[in-house]
Parts: structure tokens; C-alpha cells; sequence
């Protein structure tokens, strides 16, 4: 066999091999530096949690996708743990049965009574500071507000409100 036709040899062995061979079938040598083993953690636990793991990581698999490693991090929005949670925040479940009261408990689309929701005039997201704000409330049966959702997304603006009110029967 003719090494020039492989395209390349392997440095040590001097055998021929392809120019898509990562390391030579003989004596097992690697010919790409990419390929090459990374360095191995002497200390081979998690740096957040101290979880022993696999010597090539650096945290073990709970926290490699926690905060700013996880995939649908957002840039630290929800700043207080629990935060996204509206039950959880000290006020919320009156302000919801305040705007219910207020609304007559009754969808302010259709008049139905059924599976209230109180919905955010401005985004509850955008607007922290008028989340327990009655004014920035108003009261909707479950299947206007989810189809609200369908057709605005999550943050609803008000112009957007005012048009789905005026045109959506």
C-alpha cells in the first residue's frame, strides 16, 4: 500500500493513514492536538455542591444547569426565589379577590362566572411595581383570558386589551 495516497503517516510508527483518521490504527497515536484528552481535575468534585463526579466536569449534572449554565436562563428576572410564584407573594390572593369583587365576579367579556382569573392589565413581568395594583386588574372567565394569552403572548399590553375587547366576540 502506498502512504502518499492515504494523504498523511503517523509521526511515530511512520504508517500510513487517512486525513480523517484521528489517531493511527497501529500504535494508537493521536495526530490532531484537538482530539487530544483535555487535562484531568485532580479534584474531581461538583465546585458548587462538592458531589463527586466524572474527572472531565466541572459541576455534576443538578447544578451544571442552575442559574446562568441552565438553558432557559433569562438573565436573572426573577431576582427572590419563589418570586414567579404569585400565590407565594404576601398580598396577591387579596388583590385577586378584590378585583373579582370589584368586577362583580364576572368575566368582563361575557359575563360568566365560571373559572375566574384575574389577568394584569400591564404585564406582570414589565410592571413589579403595579402587581398589586387593583387598578391594573381586571376579571376574565378562563377561556377569554387563555385566548387572550393565544393571541398576544404572555405580556399583554393594554392597547392590545382594548382591541381584543373591541373586536373578539
Amino acid at each position: 500500500m502506498n502512504n502518499r495516497k492515504l494523504g498523511k503517516c503517523c509521526p511515530v510508527c511512520n504508517k500510513g493513514i487517512t486525513d480523517q483518521a484521528i489517531h493511527c490504527n497501529k500504535c494508537k497515536h493521536r495526530t490532531d492536538k484537538s482530539s487530544l484528552p483535555r487535562k484531568r481535575r485532580l479534584d474531581n468534585h461538583c465546585l458548587d455542591c462538592g458531589k463527586e463526579i466524572d474527572d472531565r466536569a466541572t459541576h455534576c449534572s443538578s447544578c451544571s444547569k442552575t442559574g446562568e449554565r441552565h438553558p432557559r436562563y433569562r438573565g436573572g428576572l426573577v431576582q427572590i426565589k419563589g418570586e414567579h410564584r404569585r400565590d407565594r407573594i404576601v398580598g396577591y390572593i387579596e388583590w385577586m379577590k378584590s378585583v373579582f369583587a370589584r368586577d362583580d365576579w364576572k368575566c368582563q367579556h361575557c359575563d360568566s362566572n365560571a373559572k375566574l382569573r384575574a389577568h394584569h392589565i400591564y404585564s406582570y413581568a414589565k410592571y413589579p411595581e403595579l402587581r398589586l395594583n387593583m387598578a391594573n386588574g381586571i376579571t376574565l372567565c378562563e377561556f377569554h383570558h387563555q385566548q387572550l394569552h393565544q393571541l398576544f403572548g404572555l405580556n399583554v399590553t393594554p392597547e392590545q386589551l382594548k382591541w381584543y375587547f373591541a373586536n373578539v366576540k
